[in-house]
């Protein structure tokens, strides 16, 4: 596991894990003390008038290379866990604190949008069941289970899946455009494409 310092905060603060949607931040793992923690937090949600204030931050390699800039966006958006390991451990009490796009708890059916991540070491059965059950939950349509090999591919071909870019972690953003998805849904069922049995299904093209 990789760790980057956190080049604007005022004491020691680290990040092992991030996802970016693009530009957009959704998901990020910071370990430092409390205090710092709190401060960096609050500059990211100051406003942008403010000269304390934070638009991003840059992460850096142990030896002071620049690994990546990530741009903050509306940190009001995101949502905040903090944990915190024992007193007992070699550096003492540290927090954790995760910071994260609130559609990676549950899916947002009004906007048709979830995110689905995973460790690196994760199975990918597993990872594959996930992101499944998080369609079938976004979904305003009954999905059957047969169906997710014919499914799963058009929505990655048509842009509705794509990959998030991340370090320590992986993921998807799935964003399923309401008339469209019920369109294709509907039209494969009339066409048969679809079957109600899943003995009846042929082989299929697998996405995985």
């Amino acid at each position: 596991m990789n760790f980057y310092n956190v080049a604007e905060a005022s004491a020691p603060l680290f990040v092992d894990a991030y996802a970016l949607e693009g530009e957009r931040w959704v998901f990020g793992s910071f370990w430092g003390g409390e205090t710092v923690l709190q401060e960096f937090i609050a500059r990211l949600s100051l406003p942008g008038s403010d000269e304390l204030g934070l638009r991003g931050f840059t992460l850096e390699t142990p030896a002071g290379a620049l690994h990546k800039k990530i741009t903050a966006g509306q940190v009001d958006r995101l949502t905040k866990l903090t944990g915190r390991t024992p007193v007992t451990t070699v550096l003492g009490s540290l927090c954790n604190v995760w910071v994260f796009d609130p559609a990676l708890q549950r899916a947002d059916r009004g906007s048709g949008e979830c995110y689905v991540l995973s460790g690196l070491k994760d199975d990918p059965t597993e990872v594959r069941a996930r992101l499944w059950h998080a369609i079938q939950d976004l979904s305003q349509l009954p999905l059957l289970d047969h169906w997710q090999d014919y499914l799963v591919p058009e929505f990655f071909d048509r842009g509705w899946i794509h990959s998030l870019d991340g370090e320590g972690v992986a993921g998807y953003r799935v964003k399923l455009p309401g008339d469209e998805f019920e369109s294709l849904v509907t039209d494969a069922i009339k066409s048969q494409v679809l079957l109600m049995s899943a003995s009846d299904v042929p082989h299929q093209r697998n996405l995985w």
